[in-house]
This record gives C-alpha cells, structure tokens and sequence, in this order.
C-alpha cells in the first residue's frame, strides 16, 4: 500500500518507503498510550524479570517453552484522557444519554439507560445524571493464538454505554484495560488488582480530565455490567464452574449430577415449577457465603465453597457495582451456541438417527432448503447445510433461530416440538428488538418459563442443562440491563478476533500485542488533529470509509427519492466494489 501510494505522490515526496518506518511515524501519536509488560513465572504466577533464567520464588526453569507468562497493561484514565480530545467524543457522551432518556421516558427498554441499574444511578441526581460521568461493561475471555500451540490471549474491554450504540462498539472508541498471554488461564485475582484499583479511584474521587475545547472538568466513572461466558465468569466471580454445585449466579438451586447411558456425567437443573426463578441471590446472600468460605480457609476445611462461592472477588468492593445483577446472561454463548445448538443436535445429529428417524429423514430437504434461502444484506452469514453444522459460528445459529427455523421446522417437526421451539423463537425475538414494551417482557417471560418446563418434557432430564436453566433468568437480566442486543459477546468476539489476526509470528508476541494497540487510537488521534476543520472534502470521505466501511459508504449512496438508496446487486458492486 505505501508503494502504490508513493508512485501517485509527485517526485520528492517525503512518505516512508517501509512499515517499519511508517509504524516509527505512527508512535508519536501513541507514545503516552504503550503498555506496560509484566512478566511472571507460569508455574507460581510471581513477577519475574524479562531476562530471568529461573524463577526466584519456585526455582522453575523460565527457557523452556510456555514457562514465561505476560501481562501488558494499559492506565484506563490514559486512553479516557485521549479519547476526550476529540470533539464528537465530547458531544455524545455529553448528550446522547440524555436524549435517549427523554425520547422513551421510560415507555420502554430501548438501550441500557432504560434498565433497573442505570436508572438507579442516574435518578435523583446519581452520578450518572452528570453529563462528564461515564459507565463501563466489562468483558474478558480467552481466545487461541495458533494452532501449533496452546497459547492464548486473555483481553479484558471496556466499553462506553454513555456512546450511541454504533459508535459504542467502534475498536477506536473501546478502553483496553490488558491482556495476559499464556498457556494457561490468568489467576484473577492478580491479573485483576490494578483495574480494580483504578475503577475504584475513579468511582470515587474521579479523575481530572481536558476536552477538546480546553476544558478541565472531573469525570466519575463506574463499572456497570460484565458480560462473559461461563467459564470466563467463573474465574471472575471466583465462583464453581457451570458443572458444579449452586452454579447459578441468579438463584440458589443447586441442580443434581445426571449419569447419561453412555456413562457420560453432567449438572442438571429441573424445573421447579413452584418456585422456577428462586431462592433468588443477594448481594447480602454473597457476601455472607464469602465470609463462610474465608472461615473454612482458615480452619482449614477440605472443601470450603459455600453456595457455589469459592471465595472474594475483586468487584465486590466496587460500592456501585450490583454484581448479581449486572453479571449479564450472555445470549451469545448460552442461547446461540448453548440451546439452539442442542436441539438442533437432538433433532439431526448422527448419534440420535435411530432415536428421531422422523426428524433424521428429513435432515436432507432441511439442506436444500437452508441452501435455497437468498437473505438481505444485513445477514452476514448466509445459510450453510446441517452437514457443516460443526463449523456454524453463533451467528448462523441466532440467525436459524429468529429467521430460517420456524418457516422450515414447520414440515419437519410434529406440532407439540414446533410449538415448543416457537416459544424460544418468538421470547428472543422480543428481548432482541431495538425498544421492549413493558407487556412484552411479561410475554417474554412466560414463554421462556413455559419453554423450560416442557423442555424436560420433550427431551428427557440429560438434556436440561446449565443453559436451559439460564432462560428463566433471561427476562430479568434485560429488565435490569436492556434488550439483548445490546449486552453480549458479539461485539467482544469481533474485538478478540481482531488482535488475534494481527499477531503473525510466535515470537515476540508481547512487542506485536504492544504496537496493536498502541496503534488503535492512532486514526481517531489523526482526525482530531487534521482533518476535524479540514474543507478537503476527499480526505474526510478516505477516512470514513477507512475507519466506518460499509456504514459510511452506504451514507454516501445516491438517494432517488427522500430516505430511499438504490441497492440492487449491480448498485452494489459499482459502490463497493
């Protein structure tokens, strides 16, 4: 790219011929944004020197392959205070939530300002009533780095509810707290201390901050929600795993192991059909478990969890945090690739033929009719055939369940198992759309409920899963948090899969994580400096395009009549190529 752009420069221009110059370049308007790279020793997790031959604590070799650990952290206040130099930054945050707020009136769930938990910091002049207070959703998760080994990347994101959806979910616009980088999963309760310790200035006694206009202001920020899949949870909350024991983080049922008739084991969960969402969980609950669980350390009992607690977690020192609450249900990974992937297991899976033969006979017209559906632009992913089933991606999944799966079950499937999966379908749907009346949450609710307790009906006990219970939670995490678009991993899953990309060699990988993000801030940086006032018009449309894609480009369309844009296939290759 920076050759062909040198050969349309005229002679004697002054661009870097080189990547490796170009990044130099780019590092003055990243410098106050480097990582900071922490080294430990992947068998006892102390702190270790880069050059260490052996760990000081364990006395463990650190040469040999997967011994060393890193941790690259970044200072919170660092990114707010770059990302406040820009001036659309400060109009949004600054009046976005404001308007959202008084074009719904609390009518109904349009994003997360409309939920139980910002509402509660937002009333009576809470402290996200103040226009230069912003709120964070967390998320963590581990993510494979190659396939020849078994390293993995552990980031933890924060995002900005006071943005526009849209803008919100921008890499430019996203905080990066860290990321560890080892063989193994990251001990939280090291690898989370320094955010902690940050939010909790923050939450407090706030930070000093400059906007674009010159303005020194104080901005409080607080942690509002984190959304993770299970096994991330888990580590979070230091809390049993999905298989355990009270592994709800919503309610005190305890579930009850299943021995399958293959000799397989799993944790099920009936359905109490007296009591289908209780004893519910409490921030007083938890904090008395913990308390149990830090007396049984210290009396040294064997097993010392308590309600599925295994002990303290750093965000329940957090004063504003709700940590039952704002721990979101994840529709990606529970629903999607949780429910949706069972049943369709159930239905047409090989190992079930002799079970449903009715269902498996029709596994081939199922096919042709996944193949045959020609969806709209906004689907991403168009349908592939239950042959490739075990490479669908939880987008295809959602999209058999809010799309192609009710017209298509409908002559494969008797009524009373179509009708059950209609419950699933229409509930998500619901909870998915973009403004959730109050009378559809109820209607929400109780197909979900219904769905779950004919759900051991139809399938058997085995099949009642950790993620079937789920659903009876579903309706209160968006009540609490807003419709399910706009809490889940998605988002998160496009950022993990971004700097997983960008890393191409397995050496050096904390120097190729270091200039990753170091350079995310770099286009929004540039724009403020030179092209925010700029009149030349085709260096603000190159970097729109560059920075926004689709969305931008499909602004620029020519509209033939008010609101409407021709998009037909030829339209759209002329445009986009």
């Amino acid at each position: 790219m920076l050759r062909l752009i040198a050969c349309i420069l005229p002679h004697g221009h002054r661009l870097m011929g080189s990547l490796y110059h170009f990044k130099n370049m780019m590092k003055q308007y990243s410098s106050d944004l480097l990582p900071t790279i922490i080294y430990h020793c992947n068998n006892c997790y102390s702190s270790i020197e880069k050059s260490s031959k052996t760990c000081p604590s364990c006395g463990k070799s650190l040469t040999r392959t997967g011994a060393v650990a890193y941790f690259l952290q970044l200072k919170i206040v660092s990114q707010l205070a770059s990302l406040w130099k820009n001036s659309e930054f400060c109009d949004m945050v600054r009046n976005h939530r404001f308007q959202h707020i008084e074009k719904y009136k609390g009518r109904r769930l349009a994003d997360i300002y409309d939920g139980i938990l910002y509402q509660k910091l937002f009333r009576d002049n809470g402290v996200l009533s103040n226009a230069n207070n912003i709120s964070f959703s967390l998320n963590t998760d581990g993510a494979p780095l190659f396939k020849s080994s078994n390293i993995s990347v552990w980031p933890v994101y924060l995002l900005i509810n006071e943005l526009p959806i849209a803008h919100r979910k921008k890499r430019m616009n996203s905080l990066f707290y860290g990321v560890w980088i080892s063989s193994s999963k990251p001990q939280m309760w090291s690898f989370l201390k320094p955010l902690f310790e940050e939010l909790k200035l923050l939450e407090s006694d706030g930070h000093l901050f400059t906007d674009y206009f010159g303005e020194v202001f104080n901005c409080k920020c607080v942690l509002l929600t984190c959304t993770c899949d299970l096994p991330a949870r888990a580590l979070v909350y230091n809390c049993l795993q999905f298989n355990g024991d009270n592994s709800c983080w919503h309610c005190l049922q305890r579930g009850e192991t299943y021995k399958h008739e293959t000799g397989g084991i799993s944790h099920n969960f009936q359905y109490d059909e007296h009591d289908p969402k209780g004893p519910p969980r409490t921030k007083e609950s938890v904090n008395l478990d913990v308390d149990k669980v830090m007396d049984n350390v210290r009396r040294n009992v064997t097993q010392s969890s308590v309600n599925g607690h295994k002990g303290r977690f750093w965000f329940m020192y957090l004063e504003t945090f709700d940590y039952i609450n704002s721990c979101i249900i994840d529709y990606m990974h529970g629903v999607c690739l949780g429910v949706v992937k069972t049943l369709l297991t159930i239905w047409f899976d090989k190992k079930n033929k002799d079970k449903n033969s009715s269902f498996f006979s029709k596994r081939g017209l199922v096919n042709c009719v996944l193949q045959e559906i020609k969806p709209t632009i906004f689907v991403s992913r168009i349908p592939r055939a239950l042959d490739e089933i075990s490479h669908w991606k939880s987008s295809e999944y959602r999209n058999f369940l809010l799309y192609w799966g009710i017209p298509i079950l409908r002559y494969v499937l008797d009524m009373e198992l179509y009708t059950h999966f209609c419950l699933l379908a229409r509930s998500i749907f619901l909870l998915s759309k973009e403004g959730v009346a109050f009378d559809e949450l109820q209607t929400a609710e109780s197909a979900l409920l219904l769905f779950v307790e004919h759900f051991q009906i139809l399938y058997g006990e085995r099949y009642m899963t950790f993620n079937v219970h789920q659903l009876v939670h579903l309706t209160d995490c968006v009540r609490h948090t807003g419709p399910l678009y706009v809490n889940n991993c998605f988002i998160f899953e496009d950022l993990n899969g971004y700097i997983v990309k960008q890393i191409h060699s397995t050496q050096g990988v904390d120097t190729q994580l270091t200039n990753i993000i170091s350079m995310l801030r770099v286009p929004s940086r540039m724009y403020t400096l030179y092209l925010k006032d700029t009149t030349n018009q085709e260096a603000i449309d190159l970097y729109n395009e560059l920075s926004d894609s689709v969305t931008a480009r499909y602004k620029q369309l020519d509209e033939i009549e008010d609101g409407i844009r021709p998009l037909g296939s030829a339209t759209w290759k002329h445009y986009f190529g």
